[in-house]
């Protein structure tokens, strides 16, 4: 399918290479002794086990405080992603099915609030923006650490299944683009509050904020003609994901989607296609 023209596009990363860097990491992981050893504490929940291989649990600083949505507290070997519905508002849920979860990303879609100018740490953070104006996540229920270590990717193809479903249902556009404009708005009041002892450069910002509600009004109109083709699905591979919990990206990679997005993470993100036919060709090698 085609928006305005323009045809859809992967991500840049040749498909071949990324289904080549998934099958480097997952015999890299199941090769480390030590990965092994971890991956038995983790699904079991021990949060006495050093962990030294496994990456991506919450800050130490977090572990034994109630979370931000006022949940159960964090402990050591949780992840932002784990139990996540009893540590985030319902809010924070968009559907939900047996086995998984769809979520919103709380990073806003455009770089340009994450560059050093306007980032309330003055440091450039572009890379922590979305990768698309749409982009959202599915993860599962239960601890899952990573793609590299399924025995099977059943779980990939449910939540696959799942955000297929959801949003042919009643309500998905409206509650996908209530989560964007939130996501938006929050980082914008964060730079604004920054911003309060200098009215030239919230005058500024606030104009640059025009600019980039008037992309989301663009994006929002175009979203609406898509269908379920125009989707990548696409996963990180560990050491390469930043939360330690299986997380499906869901993004729309389209030029025009990803105009003010970044591109950091595309050499990294997976199709979940490859991802799956790797997992069936190393069974069927044997």
């Amino acid at each position: 399918m085609s928006v305005d023209g323009v045809d859809t596009l992967m991500l840049s990363a040749e498909y071949s290479s990324l289904k080549k860097l998934f099958v480097e990491c997952r015999a890299a992981f199941k090769a480390n002794r030590e990965a092994q050893e971890d991956l038995v504490a983790y699904n079991n929940a021990d949060h006495s086990h050093e962990y030294t291989v496994l990456k991506g649990f919450v800050p130490a600083s977090i572990v034994g405080n109630p979370s931000a949505g006022g949940g159960v507290p964090y402990q050591r070997a949780d992840t932002f992603f784990t139990d996540f519905a009893m540590h985030h508002p319902e809010s924070c849920v968009l559907s939900a099915s047996q086995d998984s979860y769809i979520i919103g990303n709380q990073a806003c879609y455009d770089v340009r609030l994450y560059s050093a100018q306007w980032d309330p740490s003055g440091k450039d953070r572009s890379s922590a923006a979305g990768m698309s104006f749409f982009h959202f996540m599915v993860i599962p229920k239960r601890r899952v650490y990573n793609a590299v270590c399924l025995e099977d990717p059943i779980i990939l193809e449910e939540m696959q299944s799942h955000f297929s479903k959801f949003w042919e249902s009643p309500g998905a556009y409206e509650k996908c683009m209530d989560r964007l404009t939130s996501a938006t708005e929050s980082r914008a009041s964060a730079i604004r509050e920054s911003l309060r002892q200098d009215q030239s450069r919230l005058a500024t910002f606030d104009s640059l904020m025009q600019d980039v509600r008037t992309f989301k009004e663009e994006c929002s109109a175009k979203l609406r003609q898509l269908c379920l083709d125009d989707f990548v699905f696409g996963v990180h591979p560990a050491p390469h994901a930043s939360v330690g919990h299986l997380h499906m990206h869901v993004l729309v990679a389209q030029v025009a989607f990803r105009r003010w997005s970044t591109s950091v993470h595309d050499w990294k993100t997976v199709p979940v296609k490859a991802v799956v036919e790797a997992i069936a060709e190393e069974k069927k090698g044997g």
